[in-house]
């Protein structure tokens, strides 16, 4: 219920337009780095890999951003089965941060891909699986990235899996914030 009431008075502050971001430059390769190592502490039913680690500077909230960052991951953990893998990478693409989150799990349908970032939006297979959750997960990381001028590129198939790429551009080293 704490989660729940933590969640919605988010989405509250974002729609009054009183969510303050403490912006500074961090390197979020040591940041993803440290997400990996506390999820591999946590997770010890499926493998997490990470096969690249960049350093990469970034101008926004580090604190928010590893709040949007850790939903794609538990999503990840959440919807792969166990002994199964989930792959967290970024990448320094001149300068642009490049975060990807790839798993072997469940997947979603083409239509299901749509919605997933709606608030409250839950998949009729993960609501009758039994997979809980309330369906805001993603609509908060999408406003997190989307403070930070990122976008968000979603793949998945089927029962196959997911892969969820975060793009952040530097836009602090690139003039446009100082």
């Amino acid at each position: 219920m704490k989660e729940l009431v933590e969640k919605l008075l988010f989405l509250s502050r974002h729609d009054k337009k009183t969510l303050y971001l403490n912006r500074a430059r961090f390197n979020m390769g040591h940041t993803v780095e440290e997400m990996v190592k506390e999820t591999r502490m946590v997770e010890k039913h499926r493998r997490i890999e990470a096969p690249v680690l960049e350093d990469v500077m970034v101008y926004g909230d580090e604190q928010a951003l590893k709040q949007a960052i850790r939903v794609f991951i538990d999503n990840a953990i959440k919807y792969t089965a166990d002994r199964d893998t989930i792959r967290i990478s970024c990448k320094n693409q001149e300068g642009t941060c490049i975060i990807i989150i790839e798993d072997t799990g469940i997947g979603m349908k083409k239509e299901e891909i749509k919605q997933i970032f709606e608030r409250f939006y839950r998949a009729d297979s993960v609501r009758n699986g039994g997979v809980e959750g309330h369906g805001l997960g993603l609509s908060i990381a999408k406003l997190i990235i989307l403070k930070h001028v990122g976008t968000i590129r979603v793949r998945s198939q089927f029962e196959k899996g997911s892969k969820f790429t975060i793009v952040l551009p530097d836009y602090y080293s690139q003039g446009f914030l100082k």
